[in-house]
């Protein structure tokens, strides 16, 4: 299913209500081989639910930036080489990729490639 999407992540969750509360649950699935790389349960009370909806996807969304960069340096580093010279730039990539922001990230991603 995944390679039908053509996606290797996919973000699934449910919304529970109890009363005044809501249970949100997340979680972060590699799709190709279906382990589980994060979950979390949001509790709030459900007073605004606009404010709750941009809280919790705010929330969600930071977090799996930084989750989804990992998986797919692990991804990239399980691929392997023969070539020296492939491994050097993959090394070179991995280092400026530690810096995480977005213009570094580009840079090693066109290195690692």
């Amino acid at each position: 299913m995944a390679q039908d999407l053509g996606v290797c992540y996919v973000l699934e969750g449910s919304v529970w209500r109890a009363g005044d509360t809501v249970r949100i649950t997340a979680q972060l699935i590699d799709a190709l081989s279906g382990s589980h790389i994060w979950a979390k349960s949001y509790d709030r009370e459900l007073k605004d639910i606009f404010a709750l909806q941009d809280e919790i996807t705010g929330e969600i969304g930071s977090r799996l930036v930084s989750k989804v960069e990992v998986e797919e340096w692990k991804r990239q580093s399980r691929k392997g080489t023969r070539s020296a010279e492939a491994y050097d730039l993959f090394l070179r990539g991995w280092k400026i990729g530690l810096e995480f922001n977005p213009r570094s990230n580009a840079r090693a991603m066109r290195l690692i490639e």
